[in-house]
């Protein structure tokens, strides 16, 4: 069982997203969001998934248009992923919170 457990903390990846300093009020801000791309530092493409067919998120599918024709297809990277929008109105202060995690279960050496 420790040797599973040790196996797996080079596979997964957590990601918190927690809250923003207090902001600049800005009438035209307001449902902050944040998104996270995942991308190899040399190259600037998307970090590749250990396993093609492995799902790591919802709607996991790329639409192409070749000849007025639309297709989808799987991808073979780990895709972008957004936290929910904060309302700021809510709570009355230029502060946004999310107190959100992602978990990506790869490999450690494809991520860093």
């Amino acid at each position: 069982m420790q040797s599973e457990i040790d196996k797996l903390k080079n596979q997964i990846v957590r990601i918190n997203i927690m809250e923003t300093s207090q902001l600049e009020l800005d009438r035209h801000v307001i449902h902050p969001f944040v998104k996270v791309h995942i991308v190899d530092i040399h190259t600037g493409k998307y970090v590749a998934k250990s396993e093609a067919k492995c799902v790591v998120g919802l709607h996991e599918t790329l639409t192409t248009v070749a000849n007025k024709a639309f297709t989808e297809s799987g991808i073979d990277f780990i895709p972008p992923f957004a936290t929910n929008c904060c309302d700021l109105r809510t709570e009355g202060i230029a502060r946004a919170r999310w107190n959100y995690s992602i978990i990506y279960q790869e490999y450690l050496s494809k991520m860093f």
